[in-house]
C-alpha cells in the first residue's frame, strides 16, 4: 500500500489559463517524446508505467516576471496509469538570471477503508533551491529551455486487501480499502534578475562610455565563444555531442552580441539597463478529467 501522509491545503493566488482536454497543435509529442521518457525512467515513481500513451489534460499558468515563461502541468495516460509531469518552459531573456527557488507537487486522494470514508490524503515531492534554470544535461533527455520539477504516477482508482506488512495493525489485515484520485495542487516560487529601462541624460561622455562598453562585451562574447569551442573540440565526446555543444556555444555567443547592441542603441536614446530583482509564487489546481 503506498504511504499517504495528510497535508494541509496550499494557499495563494493562482494566474492560469483554462485547462485543456489535448495537447495544442503547437505542442504537439515529437516521434520521441521527452515527457513519456519521463514517465519511464524518473526514479521514485509510484507505479510503473509503459507503452503508448496520450496527453489528456494541461495546465499553464504564465509567469508575469519573464515574459514568455511558463509553468506547465501535463497529465498523460498510458492505458488506465496516470502520469502528471510539472515542469517549467521558456527561454531566459538576454541579461537576465532565473530559479526555481522552491517548488511542491502534492497528488490528494480519497481513501475508503472497510467500508469507511477515511478523508483525503496526500503524496507530495518538495524541493527547496534555488536551481538555476536550465541544467545542461538531463537523463529524460528534456528539451533546450525545459526544467522538469516533478514527475508522479498513480492509478485514479485502485481497491484490494490490505495485506500483513511491518506496522499493519493486526485488525487491518484483509480489510478491503480503495483509493481515488481527487486531484492535485502545486507551487513553485521564482526568483532573480530581470533587465528593466530607466532614462539618463545624455552627454558626449556617456555616448563615449557606451560605446567603449559594447566593444568590451564584444570581445568578450568573442573571447568567450573561442575558448568553449576550443574544450569541446579538444573532448573525447562523441561527434554528435560536440556538434549539439558547438550549436548551443554560437547561439550563446549570439545571445551576447544581441544584447550588447541592444544596450548600445538604447543608450544612444538615453535608456539604460539595469537589473531589478524579482520573486513570484504561482499556485494551482488540476482536477480529473471528464
Amino acid at each position: 500500500m503506498r504511504s499517504i501522509a495528510l497535508t494541509s491545503a496550499i494557499l495563494g493566488v493562482s494566474l492560469l489559463v483554462p485547462i485543456t482536454s489535448a495537447a495544442t497543435a503547437g505542442d504537439a509529442p515529437e516521434a520521441r517524446d521527452w515527457r513519456a521518457t519521463a514517465c519511464i525512467e524518473e526514479p521514485g515513481l509510484d507505479v510503473t508505467v509503459s507503452g503508448a500513451h496520450t496527453v489528456v489534460t494541461r495546465q499553464v499558468t504564465p509567469v508575469a516576471e519573464v515574459p514568455g515563461m511558463t509553468l506547465r502541468v501535463d497529465r498523460l495516460d498510458f492505458s488506465g496509469v496516470t502520469c502528471e509531469l510539472f515542469y517549467v518552459r521558456g527561454a531566459i531573456p538576454a541579461g537576465a538570471a532565473v530559479s526555481l527557488a522552491r517548488n511542491s507537487f502534492c497528488t490528494y486522494t480519497r481513501w475508503v477503508l472497510n467500508g469507511v470514508d477515511e478523508g483525503e490524503g496526500a503524496s507530495c515531492t518538495s524541493f527547496a533551491g534555488p536551481t538555476s534554470l536550465y541544467p545542461s544535461t538531463s537523463y529524460v533527455d528534456v528539451p533546450n529551455n525545459v526544467m522538469l520539477a516533478a514527475a508522479v504516477t498513480y492509478r485514479p482508482h485502485e481497491s484490494g486487501v490490505l495485506t500483513a506488512e511491518p506496522g499493519m495493525p493486526p485488525e487491518l489485515v484483509d480489510a478491503p480499502y480503495s483509493v481515488t484520485y481527487v486531484r492535485s495542487e502545486w507551487f513553485a516560487t521564482l526568483a532573480g534578475k530581470t533587465l528593466v529601462k530607466r532614462p539618463f541624460e545624455r552627454t558626449n561622455a556617456t555616448d563615449k562610455a557606451a560605446q567603449a562598453s559594447y566593444e568590451k562585451r564584444a570581445a568578450r562574447a568573442a573571447r568567450i565563444h573561442a575558448v568553449r569551442v576550443a574544450d569541446i573540440r579538444a573532448s573525447d565526446r562523441p561527434e554528435v555531442w560536440k556538434r549539439r555543444q558547438l550549436v548551443k556555444a554560437a547561439a550563446v555567443r549570439s545571445e551576447s552580441m544581441s544584447l550588447a547592441r541592444r544596450t548600445y542603441r538604447l543608450a544612444e536614446q538615453g535608456v539604460r539597463l539595469v537589473k531589478k530583482r524579482f520573486s513570484g509564487t504561482y499556485t494551482g489546481t488540476v482536477h480529473p478529467a471528464h
